[in-house]
Formats: C-alpha cells, structure tokens, sequence
C-alpha cells in the first residue's frame, strides 16, 4: 500500500536588483541625495548675504543628510538579505541570510500548530503572517515574486490554514 505524501516547496528570494520597487527606491535615494547636495551649495553660496536664511537651509540641509545616511545604509543592508522558504506536509521553515553581516537566522513552525494566519497583499509589502500556539512567524512574500507568493498561498489554505484579511480583489 502506498502513501501519497504533499512534496516539499523550497523557495529562494529573488536578487534584490529583481525585487519589486527597486528601481523606483534607487531613483528616490538619487533624487534625494542631489536635493540635499543642492540645498548645502545654495546654502554654502547664501551664507555671504543672507546669513540667517542660509544658516537655517544648512541646518536643514544638514538634517537631510543625515536622515539619508541612515536610510542609505538600511537600503544597503536590506539588499544583502536573501531568504529560503521551506514548506512540507509537517513544518514551515524560513531562512535569512544576510551576506554583509554574514548572519543566518532560521525559524520554523509546526504546521499543525499554526492556528490562523494574517495575510497583508500590497504588491511591494505583500507578507504573511502565521500566528501558532505562543509563536509567530513573518514571511516576506514580497521577496520570492508573485508567482511563488500565490503557490505559497495556495499550499497554506490546502493545510486547512485558516487565511484572513486577504481583500476580495485577489484572485488565487
């Protein structure tokens, strides 16, 4: 007698440079950057004549540019993470890795001991979060594409995972 088992799905993100939203982030932090450069020159040029005004843009300026080297350095580190999702008939298994601070975290989840799960579908954000007895587990759907996000989907609800706030618009 045979028994018929469900295979077990891996996925792996994809390349930053092919995630959703990467171009327009990149020509954000661009634009940003050559503002507050602009701002700091006008500002620098400014100073000679209008002190008080000048003084004031540089100490905005100054202000930006110090907002942008954080959000830079965020961007970058969020580029060097890849993730691994690992479903079979038993448990749920998410790798991170991040290869500029060579970091390597794993959690998993029974998947019989996932109770519900809460699913946020906006097309750069799109996660899922599976709720279990005293544990949670975030999945970034965002960085696997949409495809993969809707076979994941799929595989959770052929569980008998109980799915909630997915909008009526989303077809699977």
């Amino acid at each position: 007698m045979s028994i018929l088992t469900r295979e077990r799905l891996n996925f792996v993100s994809r390349p930053y440079e092919k995630r959703v939203a990467f171009l327009p982030m990149g020509i954000a932090m661009l634009a940003a950057w050559c503002v507050d450069l602009l701002a700091l020159a006008v500002a620098a040029v400014g100073l000679h004549n209008h002190a008080a005004h000048a003084g004031a843009l540089m100490v905005l300026a100054c202000s930006l540019a110090t907002y942008l080297i954080f959000a830079t350095y965020r961007w970058f580190i969020e580029s060097k993470q890849y993730y691994e999702l690992h479903l079979s008939e038993n448990s749920i298994s998410l790798s991170t890795f991040n290869s500029y601070q060579q970091t390597r975290t794993i959690e998993q989840l029974p998947l019989t001991g996932v109770t519900s799960a809460e699913y946020y579908p906006a097309e750069d954000t799109s996660t899922i979060i599976l709720l279990g007895q005293g544990k949670q587990m975030e999945i970034p759907l965002w960085s696997f594409g949409a495809e993969n996000e809707r076979t994941i989907i799929n595989f959770l609800k052929s569980s008998g995972i109980n799915i909630v706030s997915i909008p009526g618009n989303v077809v699977f």
